[in-house]
């Protein structure tokens, strides 16, 4: 890849999003408009989250990784949204298992090979206490993207 996939525009600190299909709305509405994703994004997303849900229960707070096909990505780039509080959040690989998230990586990658890699990256850094805290303590979208290209894109 020849660009950041962490961009501050892509970065949302300490929101206040009460549902996961309010998050997930928000997050591929601004895919979309960004035309980083094509029209039909959202929808799919929203499908493939209620087929395929991506809650990951962590200590002190679960993630989720939302995605959908790469047909509907133009230009890859992963959002970061940290919650104020934390939302109701299916776990992967569960039906109607709920967990607390405050951590969400929407990831809209192009190449399914450059996905993988940056998924099992994501997950294996989300593993450790002091990057999650660290992540939730960014007061800044650019320190977040900043960080995050470097740690997870490994820039």
């Amino acid at each position: 890849m020849d660009h950041l996939l962490f961009d501050a525009s892509f970065v949302y600190l300490n929101q206040s999003i009460h549902t996961k299909k309010e998050l997930l709305t928000a997050l591929g509405t601004q895919m979309e408009a960004s035309r980083c994703a094509t029209s039909g994004y959202t929808q799919a997303l929203l499908e493939r989250e209620k087929d395929h849900p991506t809650g990951i229960p962590f200590q002190p707070t679960g993630v989720a990784i939302p995605h959908s096909n790469e047909a509907f990505i133009v230009k890859s780039k992963i959002s970061l949204v940290t919650l104020r509080r934390p939302i109701h959040y299916e776990q992967m690989g569960t039906t109607n298992v709920f967990i607390p998230v405050s951590i969400i990586f929407l990831l809209g990658i192009k190449n399914d090979q450059a996905a993988r890699k940056t998924v099992l990256t994501l997950l294996e850094k989300i593993q450790d206490h002091h990057f999650l805290s660290t992540i939730r303590s960014f007061s800044s979208p650019y320190e977040a993207s900043r960080y995050l290209n470097k740690h997870v894109q490994n820039l």
